[in-house]
């Protein structure tokens, strides 16, 4: 990125137009930079203006064609699925005609970034997850799972981190189902896996360093990631499955049942999911994945969650779930399930906390007392 393309990319005119007065710009920088200005103007994050976007495009095409016995054309890329598998504009008639198409203008500005950013898939990424947010919010759900997916595509060539991304998807994905559309299971099933590839790799991150900090952005990341793998359990539970897709599901659930992930605050997926704390800021999502939620612990159970690991106050997940009517006295009956789960699954009701307390202390319905002593012959309540 030269400091000329880095103001392009920024929307910086007044510094373009600096660059661009000197005398030794030559007419192919020129108009790759009112391109590359014009395409960002596109899809920018906080600068996204189409009006402008058409401007310097058109501009950079008369420049193109000022010289008929000299066009200057442009080197012709194989076309992208992900944008409709539509060509860029190669010629000024070609151009005009989409002059008052904004979404046409948009796809332009991202196809002329992949041409002339190629290799800076970072700062490509950026506006590619722009538009796939506002086509989400427009519910054109299919156009923005593709953007989101090459999104992480081109961030995960150039950065370690593709965290934020992989929650997005799972959030769209929710989304998808809340319309009724039903995800592609081998889309669903390669993000999950970058998923619990990206967990395993912060957990050897979080072991190997000294550093504070570090452990601290490890440990961070990595009860994000946490949450995104629910969501992407919650889809997975939601889908019509094939017999063969539901083998594939059950060994990925497995996979990532057995890897021990934790939380900062030693939680366990199954203690993330007993619980009643949510992340979500996504409305559809927050109503939609619940928690707790019975189903994706019966889930991880039945896929070899230990039952009885504790966090770091010493808490087993049905030490959990004990404790949720404190706060939602709403959700007796989902509390009633996971207990009756969680302890069929084997739990040990001796299993005492930090506090020295054991599942068994701490029942707040009498209800739940009796639930618990018709489910085991040798714990006495």
């Amino acid at each position: 990125m030269t400091p000329l393309k880095l103001a392009c990319n920024n929307c910086h005119e007044e510094v373009v137009k600096f660059f661009l007065r000197r005398k030794n710009c030559t007419r192919v920088e020129v108009i790759q930079s009112l391109e590359l200005l014009g395409a960002s103007f596109a899809n920018h994050p906080e600068h996204h203006n189409t009006l402008k976007a058409y401007c310097y495009m058109w501009a950079a095409m008369k420049e193109r064609f000022s010289d008929l016995s000299n066009i200057v054309h442009k080197l012709s890329r194989p076309p992208l699925r992900v944008y409709e598998y539509r060509i860029e504009c190669e010629d000024p008639n070609e151009l005009l005609a989409i002059k008052n198409n904004k979404y046409l203008i948009q796809v332009e500005g991202l196809i002329i970034r992949e041409r002339i950013l190629r290799l800076n898939g970072k700062s490509l990424a950026a506006h590619v997850r722009f538009r796939a947010a506002c086509l989400a919010q427009q519910q054109l759900y299919r156009e923005s799972e593709r953007l989101w997916k090459h999104a992480l595509d081109l961030e995960e060539k150039h950065s370690p981190i593709i965290s934020e991304d992989l929650l997005r998807i799972a959030q769209l994905l929710i989304n998808m189902l809340h319309v009724r559309l039903n995800p592609v299971f081998s889309q669903v099933k390669e993000l999950f896996n970058l998923c619990l590839s990206e967990e395993s790799d912060y957990v050897q991150e979080g072991s190997e360093t000294e550093d504070d900090q570090e452990k601290m952005r490890t440990s961070y990341l990595l009860d994000k990631n946490l949450n995104t793998s629910l969501y992407f359990l919650y889809v997975l539970m939601q889908m019509d499955l094939t017999l063969e897709e539901e083998e594939e599901c059950q060994k990925l659930v497995k996979k990532f049942a057995n890897l021990d992930l934790r939380t900062s605050q030693g939680s366990t997926p199954l203690h993330i999911a007993a619980n009643d704390k949510s992340t979500a800021e996504d409305k559809v999502v927050k109503e939609m994945c619940r928690f707790p939620s019975v189903e994706i612990i019966r889930l991880l159970v039945e896929s070899g969650a230990s039952v009885n690991a504790q966090d770091n106050k010493g808490n087993t997940p049905l030490h959990i779930a004990l404790l949720l009517t404190e706060n939602r006295p709403d959700i007796l009956s989902v509390q009633y399930d996971i207990v009756r789960e969680l302890v069929e699954a084997g739990t040990d009701l001796n299993i005492t906390n930090n506090e020295n307390y054991k599942a068994c202390d701490i029942f707040k319905v009498e209800g739940l007392k009796r639930l618990v002593s018709s489910l085991t012959d040798d714990i006495e309540i």
